[in-house]
């Protein structure tokens, strides 16, 4: 299993809970691998590959709350996009309010990303399943992703 994984999320119940389940999962936890800021992650990435010890995953959010102290990278998608430029093969997962499925294609097609898990009932069973999956080297879209409908209008004459 995972021995280094850094969580990036701003709600700090959130944020409990994805350490608690990386408990669960024997994942070593370490206090200083949970960020509340995008900067903050990236300053942790990019410490761990100097000091040659790499995250092997990055659990994100996807929406980060603006406050003091301003941030450069103000979400998650722009975390993704500089971390895979510092470290191409770090698997990440996002774990996100964002709940349609097309919006998770668009992060798998365009920044490789290996999971994603919508916050919700059951997240937590579904974050585990996910985390199991990304480090068994298989992508992971959640079920509980919801899938477009297209709606259609009729004109009458």
């Amino acid at each position: 299993m995972f021995q280094k994984v850094l969580i990036v999320e701003d709600h700090q119940s959130a944020n409990y809970s994805m350490q608690r389940t990386l408990e669960d999962l024997s994942i070593p936890n370490d206090i200083r691998n949970s960020v509340y800021y995008c900067d903050d992650a990236l300053a942790r990435i990019k410490k761990a590959i100097k000091e040659d010890q790499p995250y092997e995953l990055l659990i994100t959010d996807l929406s980060f709350v603006e406050d003091f102290p301003k941030q450069t990278i103000k979400d998650g998608v722009a975390l993704i996009k500089a971390v895979k430029e510092l470290q191409p093969d770090l698997k990440v997962m996002v774990f996100s309010t964002e709940n349609r499925l097309s919006e998770a294609q668009v992060l798998f097609d365009e920044l490789r990303i290996d999971a994603f898990v919508p916050k919700g009932r059951g997240d937590t069973q579904d974050l585990k399943l996910a985390i199991q999956t990304v480090y068994e080297n298989k992508k992971y879209i959640s079920v509980h992703l919801k899938k477009a409908t297209r709606k259609f209008i009729f004109l009458m004459p």
